[in-house]
């Protein structure tokens, strides 16, 4: 038989967390979610979480280990490990801290991105990418004032991208340490 991708945003989420303020998650473990499904997907304000993500998303279902999407004010730290793409953090974003290690990612490894009508800053990203398919760190529309420390360890594409003009993306501080 075949199964389709479900239209559901959150079904086959490891852990979909949303509309939550004032949270605390810790010693999270999420495994094989590969039902169209991210790892830890986080829309949330005002918390912490540290979690790991393992083996999550295929060459059907595209999802990432670890996703935080209009999240504001959060302090996040986690490993992924094994997923189709790494981690990323995406339209509306501000005021979090994000700390993680990212490894043996099947393609990117760790995305900075909006759409066109979101805004993301004043963001703090400190990352670790060891060895992923294409592009070790993407910077893409919208990400503007925020500060930026990756090192990128065996990136098939290249350390870091920017996928927008400069005038897109603005006031950055990054520190960015490539080794193949």
């Amino acid at each position: 038989s075949v199964v389709s991708a479900p239209s559901d945003d959150l079904t086959g989420h490891g852990l979909p967390l949303t509309k939550i303020s004032n949270f605390h998650i810790s010693d999270v473990r999420a495994v094989n979610c590969h039902n169209a499904g991210v790892g830890v997907f986080i829309d949330s304000n005002y918390g912490d979480a540290d979690v790991y993500v393992e083996n999550c998303g295929n060459a059907t279902h595209t999802t990432n280990g670890f996703d935080i999407n209009s999240s504001k004010y959060g302090h996040f730290t986690f490993v992924s490990n094994g997923c189709y793409d790494g981690a990323r953090v995406l339209d509306n974003c501000w005021g979090n801290t994000v700390r993680g290690s990212i490894y043996n990612a099947t393609r990117h490894g760790f995305t900075y991105n909006n759409q066109s009508t979101n805004e993301s800053y004043n963001n703090t990203i400190d990352v670790n990418v060891d060895t992923c398919g294409t592009n070790g760190f993407i910077v893409g529309l919208n990400c503007r004032t925020s500060n930026i420390r990756a090192s990128i360890i065996s990136a098939s594409g290249v350390g870091m991208t920017f996928t927008n003009d400069v005038n897109h993306s603005a006031n950055l501080n990054i520190d960015l340490t490539t080794r193949s």
